[in-house]
């Protein structure tokens, strides 16, 4: 299969692939020795709007479509994979936003993604939980407000989650967790229902992070939820939407991991 690049998409190509070249490829061995997550390359990538590139320009992105994403992703992976996956990660954390966020909620969070000011997570797995959706422990319950309305209070958040990309190091990191427990309703997958966590939200931690044999700046974390308050205005999409939500992420942002593992075998060959 060919694929043919516009005349903006290659511009953008060579852009990033000299920005990986002269200023990601001399720090790429360091970064995987040292095994700590590379803010200097954030700050780079955020300087030149890469880190924008998914998120639509009326909220201060530049609106790149998902074939402009992998281009970018791929050229970083080449050089460096911990490198591709800041994008691709970046991606992933806003898309539950992008895909069934209000209109509130993209103005709120969307700008500080887009300016790499705020980097984003997606926390969905668990130890006994991949992509069997059943499975999923953490717990969210409602706590309605003081008129006793619904959107007028917070959730109490209970659980962890595990093998997070940039769980640790994200401002906002995208939860999914069970709001109904009637067997019935998670047969049908829709007793789960997404949130964005805050990081400096009580109860919100990282209880260990994982050692791993490659693309190790990029942190691989386990996190902790323990009686966290979660305002009613950090749900995303109704209650009950969040398998769907999960999905429709995982179909967007799929291609840009093969992107980074395409520019991971570029790479090894030149």
């Amino acid at each position: 299969m060919s694929i043919r690049l516009n005349e903006d998409q290659r511009a953008l190509r060579d852009v990033v692939r000299e920005l990986a070249d002269e200023r990601i490829a001399p720090r790429a061995a360091d970064i995987d020795s040292s095994a700590e997550f590379p803010w200097d390359v954030v700050e780079l990538l955020a300087a030149h709007d890469v880190l924008a590139l998914p998120f639509p320009d009326e909220y201060g992105g530049l609106g790149g479509d998902l074939l402009t994403l992998c281009v970018a992703v791929e050229e970083l992976s080449r050089v460096c994979a911990t490198s591709g996956l800041i994008l691709a990660v970046q991606e992933l954390g806003g898309l539950p936003l992008l895909l069934a966020g209000t209109e509130e909620q993209k103005r709120r969070w969307i700008p500080d993604l887009a300016k790499g000011s705020m980097l984003a997570a997606f926390a969905l797995t668990e130890s006994g939980a991949g992509s069997d959706a059943s499975k999923v422990r953490t717990r969210a319950v409602r706590e309605t407000g003081g008129d006793g309305a619904e959107g007028s209070g917070c959730w109490r958040l209970d659980g962890s989650k595990r093998f997070i990309s940039h769980g640790n190091v994200a401002g906002l990191v995208a939860v999914f967790a069970m709001t109904d427990t009637d067997p019935a309703v998670i047969k049908a997958y829709r007793h789960l229902t997404c949130f964005y966590v805050e990081q400096d939200m009580p109860g919100f931690s990282t209880s260990r992070l994982e050692h791993k044999m490659g693309i190790r700046g990029s942190p691989t974390a386990e996190l902790a939820f323990d009686g966290v308050r979660v305002p009613d205005a950090n749900r995303v999409g109704e209650p009950g939407e969040g398998w769907s939500i999960a999905m429709r992420t995982f179909e967007r942002s799929r291609p840009g991991i093969a992107a980074q593992a395409v520019g991971i075998a570029q790479g090894a060959l030149d």
